[in-house]
């Protein structure tokens, strides 16, 4: 899995590249896809602000995904399988589940 990282300033920093990452915890935004096959998340996702999972498969939630201050969007270009809590926390936050197949 590559990382594609950019700076507040919107200045683009090192790639990092990994076989796997273990969950995800950000100040910010958070936006994880997937060009090919699937996406399972296994350990806790926390963002602050808007919170996107995509993946061009089958995305597996199987550990709680939280948005503190933003809105909630996972995608699948398959099934969306979903095990686990997602909350948008907040007045007026939402939360947008799409799929190709089933949800």
């Amino acid at each position: 899995m590559t990382v594609h990282r950019v700076g507040a300033n919107g200045v683009a920093l090192t790639d990092r590249t990994d076989v796997s990452q273990s969950g995800i915890e950000a100040g910010t935004q958070v936006v994880v896809t997937t060009g090919t096959g699937a996406l399972t998340v296994s350990s806790t996702v926390t963002a602050a602000g808007n919170l996107l999972l995509s993946a061009a498969g089958d995305p597996g939630i199987d550990a709680a995904v939280t948005s503190t201050a933003g809105v909630i969007e996972l995608a699948a270009g398959g099934d969306l399988l979903q095990d686990a809590d997602v909350q948008a926390q907040g007045a007026g936050k939402t939360i947008t589940l799409r799929a190709v197949g089933d949800l």
